[in-house]
C-alpha cells in the first residue's frame, strides 16, 4: 500500500523536474537557436540527448519530495496512524521508502556510468554541428601554428560547413635550413579545402638580423595548410568531468602527473557516487518533515523538502571542496553526505514516533 503511495508523487516529481531542466537548456540556447536558424530536428536531438543528465539531477529531488507527499496524505488520513495502532513502528513503516530510495540510486548509477557518457558524447557532437552553422561570427584572436609557420587573425566567421572568412590576418613563415623569414599580412583570408586565400597581401622578407630583404604585393595569395580549423575556431567548453564515467576519469589519472590534476580527477571518480549513496538518506528524512509539517499541507511538504534537498547539495560541495584542497580523503566525498543524511534521517525518525 505504501508502495504505490510513493509511485504517483515520484513519477510526478521527475516529471516536472525534468521538464523543467530540460526547458532550463532550450531557453539558454534560444536566441541563437532563432539568430542562426538552427534545424529543429538537430534542436529537438540536442534536448533528447540532455534527458538522461536532467534526470539525473532531478532524481534526489524527487527522491525527497514523493516519500513526503505521500506520509502528507496518508497522515492526514490517519492512515499511519492505524498501521501504528496495529503494531508496526514507523521505522517499519519506512521500509518502502528506504526501497525506492535504494532504487533510484541504483537508476543513478546506471545514468551516471553507462548512458549520461553516451548522451554526453552525441549531445556535444549535435552541438559542434550547430556551432559549425554559418553566419556565426567569433569575434576573438586566434592563432593556428603548424612549424615553421604560425597564422594568427582576428574575427572569424564561417560562411559553410567546411568554409572560414578571417579578418586582419598576419602569416609568420619562419623558413628552414637557413633560409630567411616571411611576415605576410592580409585584411582578408579564406580557408576552403586545406587551402588559405589571402587577399590584397603584402609580404616582407627577413634576414636572420632583422633586416628587411624585400616586399611585395599581391592581390591573391594562396597557402596550401591543411587544418583541423574546426576544433580552432570552437571555443572549448569545459573538460564536464561530471558527465564521464569512473573508467574514464580512471584512464585520465592514469597520465596524469600534476598533483593538483590528480587530486582533481581523483575527486571527481569519487563523487560519481554520492548522489546513488544519498538518496535513501533523502527519502527518509522527507518522511518526519511529512508528519512535522502535516496541519500545514502540501505545499510546506514541497518546500521543506526542496530545502532538504539545497542542504545535501551543499552539504555536498563543501565535501567535495574539503577533499579537493586535501583537507579530506577523497573517498569519502561519495560516502560521507549520504551517511550524515541517513543518520539525520533515522534521528528524526525516531523523534517523530
Amino acid at each position: 500500500m505504501i508502495f504505490r503511495e510513493l509511485l504517483a508523487p515520484l513519477a510526478i516529481g521527475l516529471f516536472l523536474f525534468l521538464v523543467m531542466l530540460v526547458g532550463n537548456t532550450l531557453y539558454a540556447i534560444l536566441d541563437q537557436l532563432i539568430r542562426e536558424h538552427w534545424p529543429l530536428s538537430f534542436v529537438g536531438r540536442l534536448l533528447i540527448l540532455n534527458i538522461p543528465t536532467a534526470l539525473n539531477l532531478a532524481i534526489p529531488v524527487a527522491c525527497a519530495l514523493a516519500p513526503g507527499l505521500a506520509w502528507s496524505r496518508l497522515t492526514r488520513d490517519s492512515e499511519t496512524i492505524a498501521l501504528r495502532a496495529a503494531g508496526v513502528s514507523l521505522l517499519r513503516q519506512t521500509v518502502p521508502v528506504m526501497v525506492l530510495g535504494a532504487l533510484c540510486g541504483l537508476t543513478s548509477t546506471v545514468l551516471t556510468e553507462k548512458i549520461i557518457p553516451k548522451t554526453w558524447s552525441a549531445q556535444s557532437n549535435v552541438e559542434n554541428w550547430l556551432a559549425a552553422l554559418p553566419t556565426t561570427t567569433i569575434d576573438k584572436s586566434l592563432t593556428f601554428q603548424v612549424s615553421p609557420i604560425t597564422l594568427s587573425w582576428w574575427k572569424t566567421r564561417k560562411y559553410g560547413r567546411t568554409s572560414f572568412e578571417m579578418e586582419d590576418v598576419t602569416v609568420l613563415d619562419r623558413g628552414s635550413d637557413g633560409s630567411s623569414a616571411r611576415i605576410t599580412v592580409a585584411p582578408k583570408a579564406q580557408y576552403r579545402d586545406s587551402t588559405w586565400i589571402l587577399s590584397n597581401a603584402q609580404v616582407h622578407a627577413i634576414d636572420r638580423n632583422g633586416i628587411t630583404l624585400w616586399d611585395a604585393q599581391a592581390k591573391r595569395q594562396l597557402l596550401a595548410l591543411s587544418a583541423d580549423f574546426q576544433s580552432g575556431v570552437m571555443i572549448p567548453s569545459s573538460e564536464q568531468l561530471q558527465n564521464k564515467s569512473r573508467g574514464e576519469i580512471t584512464d585520465l589519472l592514469k597520465v596524469a602527473t600534476d598533483p593538483n590534476r590528480i587530486r582533481e580527477l581523483q575527486a571527481a571518480r569519487d563523487s560519481k557516487l554520492v548522489i546513488p549513496l544519498i538518496c535513501v538518506g533523502l527519502a527518509l528524512c522527507a518522511v518526519p518533515l511529512a508528519i512535522w509539517t502535516r496541519h500545514y499541507g502540501a505545499i510546506a511538504t514541497v518546500v521543506t523538502g526542496l530545502c532538504t534537498v539545497a542542504l545535501a547539495q551543499f552539504l555536498i560541495f563543501v565535501v567535495q571542496i574539503a577533499a579537493v584542497n586535501a583537507y579530506l580523503p577523497t573517498v569519502l566525498i561519495a560516502p560521507l553526505p549520504g551517511i550524515l543524511a541517513l543518520v539525520v534521517g533515522l534521528i528524526a525518525i525516531r523523534a517523530a514516533e
